[in-house]
């Protein structure tokens, strides 16, 4: 029968690359703003994020350079993997932008956390 959802390999493969782009992210962020600070750079790019995705208020409505923002930040690659990882065939193809994000993050935050050892 049809499912609302499509579990496959492909799919929890794409839903554990969620996880780890989402958690690589999170430590980036907090090796950056360091203890208090941390906290406060994550609420604030957060907050950009969900604005400039089209969240709130659609992103026709927002300017040019917001609409830019939106799609080159992570909320929108998460989103997109989420719903291919989810609701669609999730290719291998579809994996090369999350994964260009996971690694630049990952190395941001490793060489930040390094530096401030």
């Amino acid at each position: 029968g049809l499912y609302f959802v499509n579990f496959s390999i492909d799919g929890v493969v794409g839903l554990l690359i969620l996880a780890l782009m989402i958690g690589v992210h999170f430590h980036m962020i907090y090796s950056i703003g360091r203890d208090k600070n941390g906290t406060l750079i994550l609420l604030i790019t957060s907050i950009l994020m969900v604005l400039c995705a089209g969240l709130i208020v659609p992103s026709a409505y927002l300017p040019e350079i917001a609409q830019f923002v939106g799609e080159v930040a992570p909320l929108y690659t998460w989103s997109l993997l989420a719903q291919g990882a989810l609701f669609e065939n999730l290719a291998v193809v579809e994996l090369g932008i999350p994964l260009i994000w996971l690694a630049v993050e990952f190395v941001i935050g490793v060489y930040v956390s390094w530096k401030s050892a």
